[in-house]
């Protein structure tokens, strides 16, 4: 069965409803899942065949939440400008990303996101992140805001 038609039963006997989700910030699942429902279904075969690559990242959400926090766009670049800046120094990505990263399900691991190949992240953050080389930073706008990525392998 399509993705799509699971959505729209699920949304019709009021499984998914919009108002049964709580805002917060995305998940890992839910950074993939943008893209990967976007894409067309691939052959396993071929999938298996891509280049993997992993990273992990700092991401400065962009408008308002629930618990009162906000972020303009601008404030989102100037907080990861600045983060950049520290790792650039010399400070351990990973207490950066436990301390500042707005992605709490992964800013408990230092930002680590994995392995994933492309297909498997929501495509402004995976171009930034398949073209940097090991140890550098890039930065991405997403749809869930600001990301400041290191690749890792």
């Amino acid at each position: 069965m399509s993705c799509v038609r699971l959505i729209i039963i699920l949304v019709f006997i009021g499984c998914a409803s919009p108002g049964a989700m709580q805002p917060g910030p995305p998940s890992l699942e839910e950074v993939r899942g943008e893209r990967a429902t976007a894409a067309p279904a691939r052959d396993a075969a071929v999938s298996d065949a891509r280049p993997e690559i992993s990273a992990r990242h700092v991401l400065i959400r962009v408008g308002e939440f629930p618990n009162g926090k906000s972020h303009t766009l601008a404030e989102a670049h100037a907080i990861i400008d600045d983060l950049r800046a520290r790792v650039r120094a010399g400070a351990d990505f990973a207490a950066i990303a436990k301390q500042w990263s707005e992605d709490t399900a992964n800013a408990r691991r230092g930002g680590d996101l994995g392995s994933f190949s492309r297909g498997g992240m929501v495509q402004s953050f995976e171009d930034v992140a398949f073209s940097l080389s090991v140890g550098q930073l890039g930065v991405a706008e997403t749809v869930f805001g600001v990301h400041l990525i290191q690749r890792t392998r």
